[in-house]
């Protein structure tokens, strides 16, 4: 027994060392910041993919990963760089092309993200992201009918992706075609009911559709889902007013305006109005 303590306290200082030299290798680094990625914890995945970085500078999938980080945080210069850095390592990274296109769409440069989808899609043509970025992008353009060749593939890769469905009836209701729009957010939601930007925009068409006690339902459950986008309070008070329940819809009005003062001068004209039909 003595021996075997002996022998013990002997190597332990050796097995300690290895331990720690385990995890300060580059591949732990980059383990951990994928798990940090993972669980939406962005600064301790970009710190843990700059470790990795220090011992393979040249790693486009690091670079690329880090660029998504950055991205999440809403830092889109180092995302960029990021992004950019991995394509000029690997030109064929589809990955990286799909990032800095993605981060170009929420800048609003909306030709240079299609145009790096464009390299996305030819990289890889079986990733259903690439299809439905470059689909939201040209929806943002008004170019409607490239968007829905995208979303008519992507449903093609994944006919269960809800967002297919979802951004194919936004292109729908854009281009009035309001009872195909109808179910193509029936189809999103019924695989996904948990994302409030449908409800939101099937709220929108039910209340062009003038079915304002279904808009009404589609809008609360969007607030249900998130409670802190203004926009959607408006949206509600519209429909309140609509169906002339005045004191819910200024309750809605004032809420936005509380969530985001921008919407003060905006919604100024409908108040005034409300306010004198209570009178």
């Amino acid at each position: 027994m003595k021996i075997f303590i002996f022998l013990l306290l002997l190597i332990l200082p050796f097995l300690i060392h290895s331990s720690l030299l385990a995890q300060d290798t580059p591949e732990q680094f980059y383990r951990m910041a994928t798990g940090y990625l993972n669980a939406r914890e962005y600064e301790q995945a970009v710190y843990y993919y700059t470790e990795c970085l220090k011992g393979y500078p040249n790693l486009s999938l690091v670079h690329e990963r880090r660029g998504t980080a950055y991205m999440l945080m809403k830092k889109y210069d180092e995302a960029l760089s990021d992004y950019t850095e991995a394509i000029r390592i690997n030109i064929s990274n589809a990955m990286a092309y799909l990032g800095r296109g993605t981060v170009y769409m929420l800048q609003g440069y909306y030709d240079d993200a299609i145009s790096d989808f464009n390299l996305a899609v030819q990289y890889d043509m079986y990733n259903i992201h690439s299809y439905l970025n470059r689909a939201e992008t040209y929806i943002k353009m008004k170019e409607y009918s490239p968007a829905l060749s995208d979303l008519n593939h992507a449903a093609q890769i994944n006919p269960n992706h809800p967002d297919v469905y979802k951004l194919r009836g936004l292109v729908r209701f854009f281009q009035t075609e309001y009872d195909l729009a109808l179910k193509d957010f029936d189809l999103s939601l019924n695989l996904n009911n948990l994302n409030y930007e449908t409800f939101m925009y099937r709220g929108d068409l039910l209340y062009i559709m003038r079915k304002y006690e279904d808009a009404l339902v589609d809008f609360n459950r969007a607030i249900e889902l998130n409670g802190y986008y203004a926009e959607l309070y408006v949206k509600r008070g519209y429909t309140y007013s609509a169906l002339t329940k005045y004191q819910e819809a200024m309750n809605d009005f004032n809420t936005a305006i509380q969530l985001d003062h921008n919407y003060k001068s905006n919604l100024f004209q409908i108040m005034d109005e409300i306010k004198k039909k209570q009178q």
